[in-house]
């Protein structure tokens, strides 16, 4: 599977645009860019998987002050995006989702499963 990642920078402008720039830990956020490429390398894994693996990262890595369960989101879908996949889910959907798997209600694996549909 040849998939591009997304860098940093990347993430930075679009969380920008989405987020009103909060405050990062540079260390952390390329920590949390490296979780996907860790998965990536596991694997029998497939573009969901490794998406989910983006949102991930920022969700234990929290890198931002604030705003890492959207940041996450955002990065899952610059990935995806990237890649040449959309989220055919309506917003609040993807909303509902985020809020479930940062909350611990629904699992990596589920998630995946449920973006796998989505896409």
């Amino acid at each position: 599977m040849d998939l591009r990642s997304i860098e940093a920078d990347a993430l930075l402008l679009a969380i920008a645009d989405a987020l009103d720039a909060p405050a990062h830990d540079r260390r952390k956020l390329e920590a949390a860019l490296l979780h996907p490429l860790t998965v990536a390398a596991a694997g029998s894994v497939d573009i969901a998987d490794i998406a989910v693996a983006y949102m991930r990262g920022i969700l234990e890595h929290a890198p931002f002050s604030r705003s890492n369960a959207r940041a996450g989101l955002l990065a899952m879908e610059l990935f995806l995006l990237r890649n040449g996949w959309r989220i055919s889910a309506p917003d609040q959907i993807r909303q509902e989702m985020m809020h479930r798997l940062e909350a611990g209600q629904c699992s990596d694996r589920e998630f995946s499963d449920w973006l796998r549909l989505s896409l």
